[in-house]
């Protein structure tokens, strides 16, 4: 089955100036995806649904925007669009929006990461 490829896809330059210095909330299908806090130079710190944190660093690559973290896996690639002012991700291969998520909430704080395994 052909990718269902969304329109109003934003650019890598959009992404850096939508992201940086700011924290990103998602969910999907109603539910607490996971969050993302993002610095300078495409550095960011991921928070999954356990809460477990992980450093990481984005980069273009054609139309997505792909994530690499502190583990040892191949990146993730994700199309960010906007759709009537809202924003979603669709993760590289999914197959329609069902699979998509949500950007809820994007503000200035932290996580609360805890544990020494994260950190810049």
């Amino acid at each position: 089955m052909a990718q269902d490829k969304p329109t109003n896809i934003i650019t890598a330059d959009e992404f850096q100036r939508l992201s940086e210095g700011k924290t990103m909330y998602f969910s999907q299908d109603g539910f607490f995806f996971g969050a993302e806090q993002f610095y300078t130079r495409r550095r960011s710190l991921w928070q999954n649904r356990g809460e477990d944190c992980l450093d990481g660093e984005w980069y273009a690559k054609d139309d997505m925007i792909c994530f690499e973290y502190s583990l040892e896996t191949d990146p993730a690639c994700w199309f960010f669009f906007e759709n009537g002012g809202n924003y979603y991700a669709r993760s590289e291969g999914a197959t329609s929006s069902k699979f998509d998520i949500f950007m809820y909430n994007r503000d200035t704080k932290p996580l609360d990461c805890k544990g020494p395994d994260y950190g810049a």
